[in-house]
């Protein structure tokens, strides 16, 4: 009987608990048993309609940490590491739209047969800047009489035309034709530089050679050379404008007697000069210290001669004088091999 009322009492209880969930039941399930609680056993092993329990979440992973070690030997825990974002650096542009950051220019000197070759930034670039540098190179800033200039690019043909080089505008063409040229002249994708040669007039070089050497200029120079077909030697410039106010000075004598004693002591060099068996009477030709033949300039001659006619010690009618212009016929000569005709230096 005991047993009776407890199973009785058991399926009223279950009974009424099914009824009071009826109303919160999900469609379509007739039977809806409850879960047991936690650390609750089921009394029933062998009811197969209790469903088993949830089974739990898993545990989030561990982000890795990251240890920095700074330079004492600390370590210092970094949760976040992000990676900096390293900009490469943009070359900067210039205004000019010039390939190249500088310019070069080819610029002859008076006292040197050779081309001094400059280089200057274009940040400095300005026309004034530029012709003080150019004048300076020369060697006429500290002269009166200034030359006229012109230039021609360096890969232009023998036959290409020169242009002016005297005002602003003039400078600025000549940036932008340097411009064009190294646009179209790259290798390797990087652009290469197109050197600007200055061209000054010869006479104004002799000129410019004859000043520095003491020497005034005369209006008319006679002809020099007692042989047919010799030239005759330009009329020099006078670069500090006052030649015409010299005239009238106690010292003129003076002047016109070195001046007249150069140019006898220049006949007598161009025809010592003149006398090579190999190159012949039309060519001042001189042996240099490597033993090749060369032909004197204008400029050359006119020194030599100034330098007779001063009594230059050391120097004579095969020696000549110790200057930048002769430099390649004084040191430690040799015995040439063969002999070739004069060429111009």
């Amino acid at each position: 009987m005991g047993n009776g009322c407890s199973t009785s009492s058991k399926r009223k209880l279950r009974s009424h608990s099914v009824a009071e969930g009826d109303s919160h039941a999900p469609p379509g399930n007739l039977l809806t048993h409850s879960q047991p609680s936690d650390g609750e056993k089921c009394s029933d092993p062998g009811n197969i309609d209790a469903t088993p329990p949830n089974p739990p979440r898993p545990l989030p992973k561990k982000r890795k940490k990251v240890v920095l070690v700074l330079q004492d030997g600390s370590e210092v825990e970094e949760p976040d590491v992000i990676e900096p974002i390293i900009e490469k650096p943009q070359p900067e542009k210039t205004q000019t739209g010039l390939a190249c950051e500088e310019i070069v220019l080819l610029i002859p000197q008076a006292l040197s047969d050779g081309t001094q070759r400059v280089t200057i930034k274009l940040c400095d670039a300005d026309f004034k800047t530029t012709l003080d540098l150019i004048h300076e190179t020369i060697g006429c800033k500290d002269v009166a009489q200034k030359p006229e200039l012109s230039y021609k690019l360096s890969n232009a043909s023998a036959k290409a035309p020169t242009f002016n080089l005297r005002v602003e505008g003039d400078w600025e063409g000549c940036l932008e034709s340097v411009e064009q040229a190294e646009a179209g002249k790259k290798k390797g994708g990087t652009a290469l530089s197109v050197p600007v040669m200055i061209i000054v007039p010869e006479i104004y070089l002799l000129s410019l050679c004859s000043h520095t050497s003491k020497r005034k200029a005369p209006q008319t120079v006679s002809s020099v050379g007692g042989k047919r077909g010799r030239k005759k030697a330009p009329a020099l410039i006078d670069l500090d404008n006052d030649y015409s106010d010299d005239l009238g000075d106690d010292d003129g004598g003076d002047d016109e007697d070195l001046l007249e004693q150069e140019q006898k002591m220049l006949e007598s060099l161009e025809n010592t000069l003149s006398t090579c068996q190999k190159c012949g009477p039309s060519l001042y030709c001189k042996i240099d210290k490597s033993g090749q033949h060369v032909a004197l300039s204008m400029n050359q001659r006119c020194g030599w001669a100034m330098s007779l006619a001063l009594n230059t010690h050391g120097v004579t009618l095969h020696s000549p004088p110790k200057s930048p212009l002769f430099s390649a016929f004084h040191g430690v000569g040799s015995t040439p091999t063969s002999i070739t005709p004069a060429s111009q230096p």
